[in-house]
């Protein structure tokens, strides 16, 4: 009943609880299972992953948006693809009077 009740909560187009208790109470009456509650069916619901849920009813495109932590791109071979940050970085370092001062190379000249 609990794998019946998350297939239809995973199922395109979204299907209300109420619409999924629905179906769950006809399935349940037709096979002389016991009837699970209302609140029975929301709990199992609102326990699936909400990473699953996003990828059955949104697609992956939705799902990485939401709960990728890094873009990772996807190659097809080996180094095909480089990257490398060029940032520059702000230095300052201590003078032989303990002042801070950029380093030569940073300086802008005027």
């Amino acid at each position: 009943m609990v794998a019946l009740i998350e297939g239809l909560a995973l199922r395109k187009p979204r299907l209300s609880v109420a619409a999924i208790h629905q179906r769950i109470t006809a399935v349940a009456e037709g096979k002389g299972w016991p009837v699970p509650s209302y609140d029975s069916v929301y709990s199992i619901i609102r326990a699936l992953d909400p990473a699953m849920v996003t990828l059955a009813q949104d697609g992956p495109a939705a799902y990485w948006d939401r709960f990728e932590l890094i873009h990772r791109p996807r190659t097809i071979a080996s180094n095909a693809l480089c990257q490398a940050d060029h940032a520059l970085l702000d230095t300052m370092i201590l003078d032989a009077n303990g002042k801070p001062e950029a380093p030569s190379h940073c300086r802008t000249e005027q």
